[in-house]
């Protein structure tokens, strides 16, 4: 009864579909509102000028060629995809004939390509983005066989491949950010040339209504997003262009708001970016963030101004010359979707909660002493080694005051680097060349080392929230099952004191196999001077310092360890940055008490 109930709705919903172009995240209304708003709010006027200087410096350049690195043309289906973006919206606001005919040039170049190879479907997926955004907002000035040549090129290198049932496409039905950019960017290309292949479309829309919500149940441990900051932008940035889609086309959602989790995402990605203006940049992520328009269009949709806090931090710092645009690259390149999804905002005042913690697929917890640019911040990471995109980072954690990351995380190296010398980066058992990456191994991560073995990829650790009047935080992650079998029970305790100190407490017993070296450490950016005695290290950086005391164990001593030149050839480097830390050596079948306090 249920399925019947969807198809009818489904139906019924379909026919709604707008008959005119554009159909895709614009209206006359929409169009109105950012001529506006970028007349009246200095910020929104830098974005649409920086749009604008990139889409002049586009005139000039030639199309990007048909070449692939390694295994994929994603690099090349971005730029497409932002080269039209930018100039069909510099075109749709301006009005100059200029960016309308570039933008036409790049499309049906794209559209003669021999294929957007469909054996990495994200490179698919994109091109199909950025050419059903230029057809449909460029739909009336395109002549009949222009239109012709995009929509066959949407229709047989794009929506088509994925229906071939010779392939077998994991994308379609899996939990990773995979499942919304492949259906977001097949979705939004059904909606622009509906009209040439009813039936076809249909079909692409509603199996993505369908199979979203398996990538979207990863929501619903309070908007929790398992793959890091990072592949959060990337994979709901598409899902939430796939639901605008819809609601521009069908004037629905289909439901997809209401997936338990989703819209409470933002709240997750508001915490994940620290007082420093860095993410908690866990498993495979960068450290800096970019501007990013899905947290733009949460903000609209639930009237939260807070949400954009941080974006209009990262926005002034492009104003006040901190930060520069990129006009090539595929950087930014879904700017304007800012200007198509922004409030009215005399002013963006910040949180006053201070506290985020969830469970699901990687449990994390963040707390910071305020949203001050000073304020003290920490987030740690649980989960398990096996996760999607993740590292032998369970137990790991990132440390920040007086608007310094002292206790950072080296990030991810490119695939490419690594995959073009024959290393097989995907899979996560024991013995995988994943974990041969410095960057990716245990012995880079701020967390243990035990007799110089990796963590157990197939173990989970929880995060436990211990209710303490006394602390301003309290977490403890259990470690047990990542140690086994070096150790027969591990946990870690953090806690910020009020007066704003962090003490770190490992509670340890050995295996009764064996006794265990234990090296504790963390990776800092800042310079580092040992005390005579090795039991504290003062760490200095822009003019601020903390200083890390070893509490416990007696008789052992700070000392640094290199992470530059990394230990193989293949690892990419880490300048200006050291691990600090000591080693404990601890009998079989023992306790061992390790503290650490950062003040």
């Amino acid at each position: 009864m249920c399925c019947l109930y969807f198809q009818l709705s489904f139906s019924q919903t379909l026919e709604n579909l707008v008959e005119e172009h554009p159909r895709l995240f614009i209206t006359s209304n929409i169009i109105n509102d950012v001529k506006k708003r970028i007349n009246s709010d200095t910020r929104y006027a830098l974005l649409h000028e920086q749009i604008l200087r990139s889409s002049d410096s586009l005139l000039t350049m030639p199309p990007a060629l048909e070449i692939k690195e390694g295994r994929r043309l994603l690099e090349v289906s971005r730029t497409y995809l932002k080269r039209i973006l930018y100039l069909a919206y510099a075109y749709r606001i301006t009005g100059q004939r200029t960016y309308f005919e570039k933008a036409k040039q790049e499309m049906l170049t794209a559209s003669a390509f021999s294929s957007w190879n469909p054996s990495h479907y994200l490179d698919v997926a994109e091109m199909s983005m950025g050419l059903a955004i230029g057809y449909d907002w460029l739909f009336h000035d395109l002549n009949t066989i222009e239109r012709e040549t995009i929509a066959q090129a949407l229709l047989e290198k794009g929506i088509k491949t994925s229906l071939d049932e010779t392939l077998e496409y994991g994308w379609i039905s899996s939990s990773n950010n995979w499942n919304p950019v492949c259906h977001g960017g097949l979705t939004a290309a059904a909606i622009a040339v509906f009209d040439s292949a009813p039936d076809v479309c249909t079909r692409v829309i509603k199996r993505s209504i369908e199979h979203v919500p398996m990538a979207m149940k990863e929501y619903a441990a309070n908007g929790n997003y398992p793959e890091g900051p990072m592949y959060w932008s990337y994979g709901t940035t598409y899902n939430v262009l796939l639901v605008a889609a819809l609601q521009t086309a069908f004037s629905s959602h289909f439901g997809l708001l209401n997936q338990p989790g989703f819209l409470e995402t933002a709240n997750y990605y508001r915490h994940v970016i620290g007082p420093s203006g860095l993410y908690f940049n866990y498993s495979d992520s960068r450290e800096i963030p970019g501007l990013n328009a899905a947290q733009f269009y949460f903000s609209k949709e639930m009237k939260r101004p807070e949400l954009l806090w941080q974006e209009m931090e990262i926005l002034e710092s492009y104003r006040n010359g901190d930060r520069n645009f990129k006009a090539f690259g595929i950087s930014n390149r879904f700017l304007p979707f800012i200007l198509l999804w922004s409030l009215d905002m005399p002013e963006v005042r910040s949180s006053n909660e201070n506290l985020y913690i969830a469970h699901g697929t990687t449990p994390i917890a963040i707390y910071r002493s305020s949203w001050s640019d000073s304020a003290l911040y920490l987030g740690i990471k649980a989960g398990s080694p096996s996760a999607n995109h993740a590292h032998m980072d369970i137990g790991s954690f990132v440390f920040e005051k007086h608007g310094i990351r002292w206790a950072s995380d080296l990030g991810l190296q490119g695939y490419h680097s690594l995959e073009s010398l024959g290393l097989g980066i995907w899979k996560k058992n024991k013995g995988s060349d994943r974990w041969k990456v410095f960057r990716n191994s245990v012995f880079s991560h701020n967390t243990l080392v035990v007799n110089d073995s990796l963590q157990n990829p197939d173990a989970f650790a929880t995060i436990e929230k211990i209710e303490d009047d006394t602390y301003a935080f309290k977490a403890a992650i259990n470690l047990s099952e990542i140690y086994t079998p070096q150790l027969a029970s591990a946990r870690r305790t953090f806690e910020v004191s009020q007066d704003q100190e962090l003490l770190i407490t490992d509670s340890l017993r050995t295996a009764k196999t064996g006794d265990a070296k234990i090296v504790w450490a963390f990776v800092t950016p800042a310079k580092i001077e040992i005390a005579k005695d090795g039991r504290a290290a003062y760490l200095s950086k822009e003019g601020q310092s903390i200083t890390v005391k070893l509490l416990r164990p007696k008789g052992v001593s700070f000392k640094t360890y290199k992470t530059n030149p990394p230990p193989s050839d293949f690892d990419v480097s880490n300048p200006g940055t050291r691990l600090l830390g000591f080693e404990v050596f601890s009998t079989k079948d023992s306790k061992e008490i390790i503290q650490v306090k950062l003040k």
